[in-house]
């Protein structure tokens, strides 16, 4: 009589233990987890200011997670933000901040930037600096702000700042021939003795009072030189802030 054969050995259809690790994907992954995948990357850009790589790259990541409502989407939007800023592109960063969720674009951060913006695009000379250094302490403050995107802002927020300043001083020296001293620290939010040892293409006259451009500088942002008209509309609206606030 035939013996009955053996059981077979039980075979387990389960992965291995060990198995080589994925990437994640929009279809698998949260999109806060996508946005940190990423960030390293826009925070390397911005180190090496190359402020138009980081708009870019924040554009394709702000693409590629277009409903996240947590607080991460902050990671791609404020850095956008800060660099149009740096690139004097102020209407795209305006609808990067209009772009965010209602759940985000009423928070603290959010609102700063959009206070900073209002000043630069009014030529309020006095709140604009008052205004970023608003944005910095919400930066630095951890239960508002992830340490690393506040990093990231606090370094980009001095770059912006030392754009705008040389900004204003290209503006100022080819607008006038003879700037007053007490007009030259508001806009610049510099005292006397560090514009006259840092703005080397200015001489002070003490007489007078004005710092006197020796030298007319070219755009460092922008290739298109405005015409004088356009300047001194731009410095006259600036002026009539100043002497509004003073």
């Amino acid at each position: 009589m035939a013996q009955t054969p053996p059981p077979a050995p039980h075979l387990s259809l389960e992965e291995p233990s060990v198995v080589a690790p994925s990437l994640p994907t929009t279809a698998d992954a949260p999109q806060q987890h996508i946005i940190r995948l990423n960030f390293p990357e826009i925070a390397a850009l911005a180190q090496h200011e190359r402020w138009l790589e980081v708009v870019c790259a924040c554009e394709n990541l702000e693409i590629a997670v277009p409903t996240s409502n947590d607080k991460s989407r902050l990671l791609v939007t404020a850095p956008m933000v800060l660099a149009y800023l740096i690139l004097d592109e102020i209407p795209p960063a305006y609808f990067a901040l209009k772009r965010l969720p209602a759940g985000l674009i009423e928070s603290p951060l959010p609102q700063a930037l959009f206070a900073l913006l209002a000043s630069v695009s009014e030529r309020k000379y006095l709140s604009v600096y008052t205004r970023l250094s608003a944005v910095v302490a919400i930066a630095q403050n951890s239960t508002i702000v992830d340490v690393e995107l506040g990093l990231l802002l606090v370094a980009m927020a001095a770059s912006f700042k030392t754009v705008f300043q040389k900004r204003t001083i290209e503006l100022l020296s080819r607008a006038y021939a003879a700037i007053p001293a007490s007009q030259a620290t508001a806009m610049l939010n510099m005292p006397v003795e560090v514009i006259t040892s840092t703005v080397t293409s200015w001489t002070l006259d003490t007489t007078q009072g004005t710092f006197v451009p020796s030298v007319v500088l070219q755009p460092s942002v922008s290739s298109a030189r405005p015409s004088k008209i356009d300047v001194f509309e731009y410095l006259a609206s600036g002026a009539a802030h100043l002497e509004s606030t003073a």
